[in-house]
Parts: C-alpha cells; sequence; structure tokens
C-alpha cells in the first residue's frame, strides 16, 4: 500500500494473518490480538500476508476526547490486545457520547496498562514459537503438555511463562484466537454461522455463539449486520 495517513486517530485490532506497518522509516510486525494506535497525520505504509483481517474504526475527537488522559493516542504503539475485544467492539457501537467516553478510558487504561507491562520486554523466541502454534491452530485441539514437549520446558512453567509475556493462559487465549478467527470468517463472508464455528474448534453453534458473545459482547449475528 503506498503511502498515507489518516485524518483521525485509528485503532485497529488484527483477527488473522500478519500485517507490517512502516512509520519513520521503521518497520513494526504484528498479528493476532495486536492493537495498533495510529495517530492521526503519521504517515505510514502497510504490508499485509494475504489472509490478513483486520477491523479498524476512528475516534471520535471532540472535546470530551481532549478532557481524558489520551496520551498513548499520540504515540504509534504496537500493543497485545489479547483481553480487550469486549471493549474494542463496544466503543466500535456506543451510541450514547457518555457511555462512549467511559468505554473509551476503560480501552485506554487497558491499552497503556498493557504497554507499561511490556515495555522494553524480550519474549523469548521459543514462546514466540508457541503463540505462533496457537495462532495457526484455530481448528485443532493443542494440549499445553504437547507444547511443553514441542519446547523442552515443563508444561507448568511454559504456563507461567505464557501468561507473563501475553497476559493470557494458554486456554483462555486459543479461545480469543478461535473466536478472531470466526471474526474474519464472518466478515470475509466465508461460510455460514454453523461452519464457521466447526472450522475455528468449536464444538458446535451453541458453543460458538456463547463463547463469541462473552468474548465480544455480541451474537455472531449481530457482528455478521454491524460490520455489513
Amino acid at each position: 500500500m503506498k503511502p498515507h495517513y489518516h485524518n483521525e486517530t485509528a485503532l485497529s485490532l488484527v483477527l488473522k494473518g500478519t500485517v507490517q506497518e512502516r512509520v519513520n522509516n521503521i518497520t513494526g510486525f504484528g498479528g493476532i490480538t495486536n492493537v495498533i494506535i495510529k495517530p492521526a497525520g503519521v504517515i505510514h505504509d502497510n504490508m499485509f500476508s494475504n489472509d490478513c483481517t483486520i477491523i479498524s474504526f476512528y475516534l471520535k475527537e471532540t472535546n470530551t476526547f481532549n478532557k481524558i488522559d489520551s496520551e498513548i493516542l499520540k504515540e504509534w504503539s504496537w500493543i497485545n490486545g489479547g483481553n480487550c475485544q469486549n471493549l474494542f467492539f463496544k466503543l466500535m457501537y456506543q451510541k450514547s457520547e457518555s457511555e462512549y467516553y467511559e468505554t473509551l478510558k476503560a480501552l485506554i487504561l487497558y491499552l497503556k496498562t498493557q504497554k507499561i507491562k511490556t515495555a522494553n520486554i524480550i519474549i523469548p523466541e521459543w514462546l514466540q514459537d508457541v503463540k505462533r502454534i496457537l495462532d495457526s491452530s484455530s481448528h485443532e485441539v493443542i494440549r499445553s503438555k504437547d507444547l511443553a514437549s514441542f519446547c523442552g520446558v515443563h508444561p507448568v512453567y511454559l504456563s507461567r511463562a505464557f501468561k507473563k509475556y501475553f497476559g493470557q493462559s494458554i486456554k483462555s487465549y486459543l479461545k480469543t484466537v478461535r473466536v478472531n478467527a470466526s471474526m474474519a470468517d464472518i466478515i470475509n463472508q466465508e461460510d455460514i454461522l454453523a461452519q464457521i464455528a466447526l472450522k475455528n474448534g468449536f464444538s458446535d453453534q451453541s458453543h460458538f455463539c456463547r463463547t463469541f458473545s462473552e468474548t465480544t459482547g455480541l451474537t455472531p449475528k449481530k457482528f455478521k449486520n454491524f460490520i455489513q
């Protein structure tokens, strides 16, 4: 994509695949569950993997926006957003201005906390391998002991390390990956909901709808109607 900029601050959530963003000749790389903060007026270009799906929206910058702690929105950032889908989508469909900014403040606090937690932290390569396996395994049954054996570490150590660096248990992260992959399929209009559920590792459509709603605050049907 050619270099461009946005007139308003944008937030993007990577649902599937990978993306590179080059800003000021520095390339950032991210994938599933990453939130990208894109300040207004910053020139950048993108490179997406073939299967990449991202959902983005522009923030409403009014006088109220200037009254909240929005410092984090002024710097281009990649942040692990594994636990923020509910806030992300709640912000997108809020109609009341007061509720919009209450949700925005909660999301900003979450992103700020995540950024502080991960500042100057280098994730071990073996743990990044675990995340890559999970990112591509939305349709498979993954057991922690098998991942631990693959990495040559004890399952308990793996669980503790994963939660320390990624802010979620492996089980919770895999659920997020499955929901995100399902959202990508809905956006790309692939298959009916029952097929999407089975494709992404859910036992049935009921299990899929329940997990989807718990994660995003929307039913799959409402999400489909919302993004159309």
